[in-house]
């Protein structure tokens, strides 16, 4: 075969041929799975794909902002719970329905909460904050609060009250408490006010 001034064989001609249609199928298939890939890899990391997508079955509602304490979820058997400053509630997980609300007295805030320890199990502990009777911050008499000096057990799946004690708080304010209760393993630990260390 005669081509361009250059003597080739049948052979080496079919060779280049396949050469040819090989580059242009490898071209093509680089395009489109291009084409194809990048739209997959972005409905599937946006959650638009059958199977790779999740929606909301159910929300609670908005009760405002965050008191910054008391504030936990727990997964327990079939049931959601979540704690607030002033109570806690527990939720169908398939529909949303509250199943039941534990809600502190009034006037007292859950200052600290344990966290998830497998057990359906949660100790609570809460407590009447200081009241200020003057006017202007920091001018009035002050009524002592009563601190966080109360620790509860609910049970997460029905709600229902173990038992209950009361601790010693370190001060009267109900603030945030971290480490004052922890539950796990079927044991509850308490924090309470101690005896200062001798200075070293």
């Amino acid at each position: 075969m005669y081509l361009g001034g250059i003597c080739m064989s049948n052979a080496e001609a079919a060779a280049q041929g396949w050469r040819r249609l090989l580059a242009i199928l490898v071209g093509v298939a680089v395009v489109l799975g291009l084409v194809v890939g990048i739209p997959f890899v972005f409905l599937v990391n946006s959650g638009y794909l059958p199977g790779f997508s999740m929606t909301t079955a159910w929300e609670a509602p908005n009760e405002g902002e965050s008191a910054g304490q008391g504030d936990r979820v727990w997964l327990a058997d079939d049931t959601v719970v979540r704690s607030r400053f002033d109570s806690v509630a527990g939720f169908d997980v398939r529909s949303g329905a509250k199943r039941w609300e534990y809600v502190v007295p009034r006037r007292a805030e859950i200052c600290a909460v344990s966290d998830g320890s497998g057990d359906p199990v949660a100790l609570i502990a809460y407590g009447e904050a200081g009241r200020e009777t003057g006017t202007g911050a920091g001018t009035g008499e002050g009524r002592p609060g009563k601190g966080c000096a109360t620790v509860v057990a609910i049970d997460l799946t029905k709600g229902r009250e173990l038992w209950r004690t009361v601790r010693t708080p370190t001060t009267g304010k109900a603030g945030p408490g971290a480490g004052i209760v922890v539950a796990g393993g079927g044991l509850g630990v308490l924090h309470t006010a101690a005896a200062s260390a001798p200075s070293t």
